[in-house]
């Protein structure tokens, strides 16, 4: 998979999607500070997490350990693409690891995200 840096003026968003594990999203989001937001995916529960890995998808747990890896506190972090199956237990999730930092949401179908302003 792959993912998108959108630029308005100094303030920009890294869409990412499927990678799991990607160093080099980290690498992006500790080097541009220009980067505001970070929309991301976490599409099964912790509990399966080889599954995610087979599929290179991220658990909550898997999400969890890569934002620990990021040197900066003023990002956003959405998530999204939780698979509807297993939306209650990746929701309590989402809140145990803390994932949704600085007002993060989960988005889900026809949600809009703005840049901030």
């Amino acid at each position: 998979s792959c993912g998108y840096i959108l630029y308005k003026e100094d303030n920009s968003l890294l869409f990412t999607s499927d990678t799991y594990c990607c160093d080099s999203i980290i690498d992006t989001l500790n080097k541009n500070k220009e980067i505001k937001t970070l929309i991301t995916e976490t599409s099964f529960p912790s509990r399966f997490e080889s599954l995610a890995y087979d599929s290179k998808h991220l658990t909550p747990k898997l999400l969890a350990k890569e934002l620990d890896k990021i040197k900066r506190d003023d990002l956003t972090v959405h998530v999204m693409h939780l698979k509807p199956t297993y939306m209650d237990e990746l929701v309590k999730e989402i809140k145990d690891y803390n994932i949704l930092k600085n007002n993060g949401t989960i988005i889900d179908d026809n949600d809009i995200i703005y840049l901030k302003e």
